[in-house]
């Protein structure tokens, strides 16, 4: 896990740099147009405030993610509850999705009595708690970050077998992350 922030911290200097460099490299196009250049490097700015606002926001999923795991393993389900969105969508929870309803989707109430814990049960727990997980921070209607835990590493079930993900959906709801989502992939 320290290494994939060290990789991401390297990743957003760099980005950080080039942005710095486009930046030298416009002034200097732009020395003689003051306005065009203070709109520049209002751009600019707005660029890194935007990276550094979208850093903040992994943090406080990944602090999100920590805690949910920490109630999930303790079977905390008054904590989880408060920790998830009405509705959940939960491909686990399903054989044949109704698709004359919303497919895949189930009351926060029926989750955690009827499939709970059997998504959760200890050797997914052991998985996760390897900590081999990416958090995507690419908002939809459903989730506003996707968090996926390596639980099958590639060649770990079967020689050539690609390995499985297990995916948390986390979703704002009045300023808080909440669990919106449970899916394996594939």
């Amino acid at each position: 896990m320290a290494e994939l922030k060290i990789i991401r911290f390297l990743a957003f200097v760099v980005k950080t740099l080039r942005r710095l460099h486009k930046l030298y490299f416009y002034s200097c196009m732009l020395k003689d147009h003051p306005m065009q250049l203070k709109i520049v490097l209002l751009m600019i700015v707005s660029l890194l405030s935007f990276t550094v606002t979208a850093q903040k926001n992994t943090s406080t999923a990944e602090s999100t993610i920590d805690t949910l795991i920490s109630r999930i393993a303790s079977k905390d389900i008054p904590g989880l509850k408060q920790l998830t969105t009405r509705q959940i969508y939960c491909l686990l929870c399903f054989k044949q999705p109704n698709f004359k309803k919303d497919p895949y989707s189930v009351r926060k109430k029926q989750f955690y009595q009827k499939y709970f814990r059997n998504i959760f049960d200890q050797d997914l727990l052991d998985r996760i708690k390897r900590n081999e997980r990416i958090i995507i921070a690419t908002p939809t209607e459903s989730y506003d970050y996707l968090v996926l835990y390596t639980i099958y590493r590639p060649d770990e079930l079967v020689k050539g077998h690609e390995g499985v993900q297990f995916g948390l959906w986390l979703k704002e709801e009045n300023g808080i992350l909440k669990l919106s989502g449970v899916e394996t992939i594939p």
